[in-house]
């Protein structure tokens, strides 16, 4: 184990971010998702049909892993690309819908065993929003 106590904040962070996305891949992989897929569809499901450009700013993933993770996604037939001249269309599916309850529960899943409550939730947007400006 590591010495957190005398970790400078910033790795804390980025350690935190680590491990976190470790338990959320662990909890996704019996649905066949990783934490990539499920951000993705769960973005697909508030933005609605866009390119994966559009796709990539709104998820904060960056657009070559996004291109990858999208490929696994059509594949398990939860997305749909379609060709709208010399850009795609990525949507979600019947599946991917579907998908999004189990990623829903998934995710308290995560949620409860990190200990993670709604002030929490709150005051790491404000980070995020904060980092982003």
């Amino acid at each position: 184990m590591p010495d957190i106590e005398n970790m400078p904040m910033l790795h804390l962070l980025s350690v935190a971010a680590r491990a976190t996305e470790r338990v959320w891949d662990e909890v996704l992989h019996p649905i066949g998702l990783s934490s990539a897929g499920a951000t993705a569809l769960k973005m697909l499901a508030v933005t609605g049909p866009g390119t994966q450009s559009a796709l990539a700013e709104a998820s904060g993933l960056r657009a070559q892993s996004l291109g990858e993770t999208l490929v696994k996604l059509e594949a398990l037939g939860c997305i749909k690309q379609l060709r709208q001249g010399r850009v795609k269309i990525v949507s979600l599916s019947d599946r991917g819908a579907q998908m999004l309850e189990r990623i829903d529960e998934a995710e308290r899943q995560v949620l409860a065993r990190l200990g993670v409550d709604d002030r929490f939730r709150t005051e790491l947007r404000g980070l995020v929003c904060t980092a982003l400006i």
